[in-house]
């Protein structure tokens, strides 16, 4: 049985880390009210005639998915390529879909990604306005997904809201800035870290990523048609590439009538026969038992493969 090892706010060895989620995911936001409402009254006390209470609310919040190497020697060398793809192939639309949101060019808060050396090692934060998700190793041996926000409202879920009639409505609407809104956002921001961890798991061979690239772009023949195959430097062909790498297809995969929303002048046949072309060369699938398409293993390493090529290659030495 390994022993429990905690340092500052992370454990960097558990026992049982199953029993130890179960704990923390029954932890009730009561116990935390009644627990705030025992240090007030014994620290910042008022007076018992003027009949006040404390209103408990969230000013900034942090979430984070940890995952623990068994030394930093393991972690190192997949860390390193994250880092570097991520800094060079995460755009503010991806940014917005790990966060559940859609991007808008009328945006104008803070949107980007920032590479920081600090004492302890490496970081990239990805900002969204008030919300950002950060990738750091913790320690030498864990990687840590972080999502913060500094304005909760900024986030939206399903929720009763109340109308001006009294009358309640479930809707979606921003989350409350009170503490009994935590369980809410930590299901936002469990999405949030997965997405992102979907996102860079194809970051962690991209030698073979490399070597696929020329399956991609060669021409496939099947029943006597042939199919061309893809290229980064071609201005369409990478805007198909992109298309189908977006996030937000991760979970709930893409159908015909999305890939028309971006990359618009294509009409239902083209994008009928752009499928075809994908699947034949290994770049999506179907979901099986729908009419949906989802990336491939294969398709992920070859797209960013591609990106970081031409990103950190090319575009440097063109400058």
């Amino acid at each position: 049985m390994a022993p429990l090892l905690k340092r500052e706010s992370t454990f960097l060895s558990v026992s049982d880390f199953s029993e130890t989620q179960r704990l923390s995911n029954n932890i009730k936001v009561e116990d935390i009210h009644n627990a705030l409402d025992i240090f007030a009254k014994r620290y910042c006390p008022f007076p018992e005639d003027w009949n006040v209470k404390y209103q408990w609310s969230l000013s900034e919040v942090e979430y984070s998915y940890d995952i623990i190497f068994k030394n930093a020697d393991a972690l190192k060398p997949i860390y390193d390529n994250i880092i570097t793809t991520a800094m060079h192939t995460i755009t503010p639309e991806n940014i917005a879909n790990y966060l559940g949101k859609r991007f808008s060019l009328q945006f104008d808060g803070e949107a980007g990604s920032r590479y920081n050396k600090r004492i302890l090692g490496t970081r990239i934060k990805h900002q969204l306005g008030d919300t950002s998700v950060k990738i750091y190793d913790k320690f030498g041996s864990i990687l840590r997904i972080e999502v913060t926000s500094t304005d909760v409202s900024e986030m939206r879920v399903f929720r009763d809201v109340q109308k001006r009639d009294g009358t309640t409505e479930a809707k979606m609407a921003p989350v409350k800035k009170n503490i009994y809104s935590l369980f809410d956002l930590t299901a936002l921001f469990t999405r949030a870290c997965l997405r992102y961890l979907e996102a860079i798991s194809a970051f962690d061979d991209p030698t073979d990523g490399l070597k696929k690239l020329d399956q991609a772009v060669e021409p496939i023949t099947e029943n006597n048609r042939k199919y061309n195959g893809f290229n980064f430097f071609s201005k369409e062909d990478k805007a198909i590439l992109l298309a189908i790498a977006n996030p937000k297809f991760n979970i709930d995969g893409m159908r015909n009538k999305h890939l028309r929303q971006l990359l618009p002048g294509k009409n239902q046949g083209q994008i009928s026969r752009l499928l075809k072309r994908l699947s034949v060369h290994n770049l999506i699938e179907r979901v099986r038992g729908t009419l949906k398409y989802r990336l491939t293993k294969f398709g992920k390493l070859v797209i960013t493969a591609g990106l970081k090529f031409i990103n950190m290659s090319l575009v440097p030495d063109l400058a």
